[in-house]
Parts: C-alpha cells; sequence; structure tokens
C-alpha cells in the first residue's frame, strides 16, 4: 500500500470552525459544527484539503489490507 497524502484540519479564518473537505459529505451529527461552501470563508486561505483529518490517500489500484 502506497500512501500518498494525510489529510489535517484546517480552520476557516471567517467562521472558526473546522472546514469539511472539499466534494465529502459530513455526518449528519457534525454538519453543523463544520465550514462548508456556505460560508464566505471557506474557500479562503487556509483551503480545505479533499480528505478527513487523519485520513489516508492509497494509491489507485492498490487494496487495504
Amino acid at each position: 500500500m502506497a500512501i500518498d497524502d494525510v489529510g489535517v484540519a484546517v480552520f476557516c479564518r471567517v467562521c472558526h470552525l473546522r472546514k469539511k473537505p472539499i466534494g465529502r459529505d459530513a455526518p449528519s451529527v457534525m454538519a453543523n459544527s463544520l465550514c462548508d461552501r456556505d460560508c464566505p470563508g471557506y474557500y479562503e486561505e487556509p483551503h480545505p484539503g479533499f480528505l478527513w483529518p487523519g485520513e489516508r490517500e492509497i494509491e489507485e489500484g492498490s487494496k487495504e489490507e
């Protein structure tokens, strides 16, 4: 398994909430406690990534065992 990237927590400078990863759905219990695209600061620096904090991206085609 090749590890390409690991998600990190990114916080919004406008609402001060943790930013939701781009293109990812949040569990309903977390939805109101995360900054999302409705906030004017979501697309400002620091930019959110595509992974949840601690989540690892693996090389396409490999299997986790």
